[in-house]
């Protein structure tokens, strides 16, 4: 039972008039309240509650999305991931080795051979140019060593078109002295033709 209910049961039994009892119990239930607040203390306290809410409710937001969302990737990094993705030497391919010199226990392949022939080249001239091939050191890097020497074949029957000179027996040679002889002859016939005209003017002019 309450301090204010025991009272007014005293005051009852004491035949205390009802006038007094009501403005004892009022006294009474002022003296038990707490004591008032002012509005900027009341303004105060609501503000502080506010920002705790806020502050709770932020950090579990936080807390749920580092949890739960991805790290977001940038654009380089999208593009890279893709690349990688669509590109075979991302994927586990070895790169192609780069050489200057053809590798060791390379042979040239049928289809190789065939374009040997195809440009006109013997057997034994396919072998003396794959000798030279094996032997030559590239400026540029090459890759592909059979792609190289069919061009290397190519090559070097262009070269050998555009160098072959058929040499002149010796008898087709022109002799100096049979030119010399020529020229000679087709003076004297100048000469001779020269004199017959002069005779034939000679005679029509009337001169012994």
């Amino acid at each position: 039972m309450s301090v204010i209910a025991t009272a007014l049961k005293h005051m009852l039994a004491a035949g205390v008039p009802h006038d007094q009892i009501v403005l004892a119990v009022a006294e009474m239930e002022a003296e038990s309240l707490p004591p008032a607040r002012s509005k900027g203390a009341a303004r105060q306290a609501r503000y502080r509650e506010r920002q705790a809410s806020q502050t709770v409710t932020s950090n579990a937001g936080d807390a749920s999305d580092a949890k739960v969302s991805p790290t977001p990737l940038s654009k380089s990094s999208e593009a890279k991931a893709s690349s990688e993705e669509t590109n075979p030497r991302t994927r586990g391919t070895p790169k192609p080795a780069r050489w200057k010199r053809v590798p060791e226990g390379w042979r040239p392949s049928a289809a190789d051979l065939a374009v040997g022939a195809a440009e006109g080249f013997t057997s034994g001239e396919i072998e003396r140019e794959l000798a030279k091939y094996r032997d030559h050191e590239f400026a540029v890097p090459k890759t592909d060593a059979d792609a190289a020497f069919r061009k290397w074949l190519r090559t070097a029957a262009e070269r050998r078109q555009t160098q072959t000179v058929i040499p002149l027996n010796r008898h087709d040679r022109p002799n100096p002295s049979a030119k010399l002889a020529a020229k000679t002859a087709n003076l004297e016939r100048a000469f001779a033709g020269s004199e017959i005209a002069a005779r034939a003017r000679a005679e029509r002019d009337g001169y012994p």
